[in-house]
């Protein structure tokens, strides 16, 4: 589900968005062997923003068995097979698209409650950045998207 309003390009598996404040509803959800994260009813699709969007990201977990990662990182695939050797601060000495924090972890859910966590960040300026799992493996197989910013 998205929060806010936003064009769906299901074809190009885009969501679009055009204003200056965007919450989204990311759901992780157990994929075959491996978690996808579904936005808008699509899975790991393309969010293109407008730069100075306030972004608001709900990551919430749907897997009673594994730990949902979610990290928005200025590097594109391939991705290491343990992501966390990317440095997701390294986007600063290269260019600012993003503010505030940059990553969440969400433990698994319960027969009765499903978690989330909340990421909050201003995106500064066009560019291209990608948010992804970093669970191991996770990102190299697959779970990634790519977060497009326009001027």
């Amino acid at each position: 589900m998205v929060q806010s309003e936003g064009r769906v390009d299901r074809p190009a598996n885009r969501l679009i968005f055009t204003q200056r404040q965007v919450h989204l509803w990311v759901e992780a959800h157990p994929h075959r062997w491996r978690q996808s994260f579904r936005i808008g009813g699509l899975e790991n699709p393309v969010i293109q923003l407008v730069a100075g969007t306030h972004l608001v990201v709900t990551l919430v977990n749907l897997d009673y068995f594994n730990v949902a990662r979610l990290m928005i990182v200025p590097h594109g695939p391939p991705f290491p097979p343990h992501p966390l050797s990317v440095d997701p601060w390294d986007h600063q000495r290269e260019y600012r698209v993003y503010d505030g924090n940059m990553a969440a972890i969400v433990p698994p859910r319960g027969p009765k409650v499903v978690y989330d966590a909340v990421l909050d960040f201003q995106v500064r300026s066009p560019g291209t950045a990608w948010y992804i799992a970093t669970s191991p493996f996770a990102a190299a197989t697959g779970n990634y998207g790519r977060i497009l910013v326009t001027p």
